[in-house]
């Protein structure tokens, strides 16, 4: 059995400065712009910090 970590190429990026949507994930529908599921504002003050998922891509969150 290989690890999942093991068997991907890691791509860290993030773009401070840059405005883009931020995405949610859905049972129900996928992937989608966080907009089209609440109107509630988002928690962070700044997304600087949070990585860009490029289409086609797999992005993944291990703790």
């Amino acid at each position: 059995m290989t690890r999942f970590g093991a068997a991907v190429q890691k791509i860290d990026e993030r773009i401070p400065g840059v405005d883009l949507p931020l995405m949610s994930v859905s049972q129900t529908k996928g992937v989608v712009r966080r907009s089209e599921l609440t109107d509630a504002p988002q928690r962070a003050e700044s997304l600087d910090a949070y990585k860009v998922c490029r289409a086609k891509g797999t992005s993944s969150s291990t703790r």
